[in-house]
């Protein structure tokens, strides 16, 4: 029997002692086995650092990493992909939670189609792990042109072929590093696929990228400036994301 490909799962870590527990069981809980499991402690000041060891010690596909100095998660992503081995790559924020059976329908998804880049859709938890509004149900391909109007590539949704990650890293901080992600690597793949099947269980936070609209605006409109749209343009697509963000999370 063919063995099913690694899948590197880039989880980073800060101060995630409430919520980390709960997303490193819903990973190596998966139906698809065959992972490693890359956690980066970005200098957490509570006990994140002691729960990331506890499960490593219980389970040899978890790799436990540390910054030596606070770094942000853009660096820390990085830090994480440096030594990924996997066939493919797996994003996973220290708070969210898979869907028990993600990986397996999603790697199943990829290489009966010969995808490179898939995402899913996702529902939305409060602070406390209850839903709340409506679940973000993603279109089933998305083009360079059409993603500036929307993300709708949910980070922790996200599995790429490591081909593609290939002398690829994250921004900085200050822009929205995962946006720039997927729109660069639209321009050169031109189309990325989605299943519609809710996978994800996205947590909105206080003081999150997706709860700040407007530090999120700005990060958004820095990012046209960086793939140079001009001025007409972007205000078209800042006014489109605007619009359909607000859908998004209502």
């Amino acid at each position: 029997m063919e063995k099913e490909p690694l899948v590197s799962v880039v989880i980073p870590v800060y101060n995630a002692e409430k919520y980390i527990k709960h997303t490193l069981d819903s990973v190596i809980n998966q139906t698809y086995k065959n992972l490693e499991i890359i956690c980066v402690n970005d200098c957490s000041k509570d006990n994140s650092l002691a729960i990331l060891n506890e499960y490593a010690e219980k389970d040899e596909r978890i790799k436990v990493l540390s910054n030596e100095k606070n770094s942000g998660v853009a660096t820390t992503r990085n830090n994480a992909l440096k030594i990924a081995s996997g066939d493919y790559i797996a994003f996973v924020d220290a708070d969210d939670i898979w869907h028990l059976d993600k990986t397996e329908k999603q790697i199943k998804f990829m290489q009966e189609n010969n995808y490179k880049l898939t995402y899913t859709s996702v529902s939305f938890i409060d602070n406390e792990g209850a839903e709340t509004g409506r679940p973000f149900i993603v279109k089933s391909e998305i083009t360079f042109k059409k993603l500036l109007s929307q993300n709708i590539i949910t980070l922790s949704s996200a599995i790429i072929s490591s081909d593609l990650m290939k002398n690829r890293f994250f921004h900085d901080d200050q822009l929205h590093e995962d946006f720039i992600m997927w729109l660069e690597i639209l321009k050169d793949e031109k189309k990325a696929y989605g299943l519609t099947e809710v996978l994800v269980d996205y947590r909105l936070t206080q003081g999150s990228k997706s709860r700040n609209k407007w530090k999120s605006m700005k990060m958004t409109y820095k990012t046209y400036k960086y793939f140079k749209i001009n001025w007409i343009k972007a205000h078209w697509y800042l006014c489109c994301y605007i619009i359909k963000g607000l859908k998004k999370y209502r």
